[in-house]
């Protein structure tokens, strides 16, 4: 895909970076959260860190962890890393039938100056077809 980070680690892996924001330097594909430009099913895993919370509304917000989800392969696993809404992340995976949800604080370490901005980690897997 033009325009997209692909790496192949020594496993033979590939990993795709995907940025709603222009990222000098950095090849990402540029896409909004709420269409990406892959098929259903694709990846292994999803990973979102310190992302969604900036998307203003959470109608919005919801669309974007289902349309990760969308991608995501059955049986793999989502990991959402964020400091606001992950609360309503988990009960958006739970509706779409996520499964193995996890939802926990990543501790002191990922506190942004305070407790109330921490990081909780989010993460659920995608039944097997």
């Amino acid at each position: 895909m033009n325009g997209s980070l692909r790496t192949v680690a020594p496993a033979g892996a590939e990993y795709v970076g995907v940025d709603f924001a222009d990222a000098k330097g950095v090849d990402v594909v540029l896409t909004d959260p709420y269409s990406l430009p892959f098929e259903d099913n694709t990846f292994d895993v999803v990973l979102s860190s310190l992302a969604i919370h900036n998307i203003r509304w959470n109608a919005e917000r919801k669309k974007a962890v289902a349309e990760a989800f969308r991608v995501l392969r059955p049986g793999g696993r989502i990991v959402i890393a964020d400091i606001r809404a992950t609360r309503l992340y988990e009960e958006t995976l739970r509706a779409l039938g996520a499964s193995n949800i996890e939802r926990r604080s990543l501790g002191w370490r990922f506190w942004w100056g305070n407790p109330i901005a921490r990081t909780n980690l989010v993460i659920a897997s995608k039944a097997l077809a």
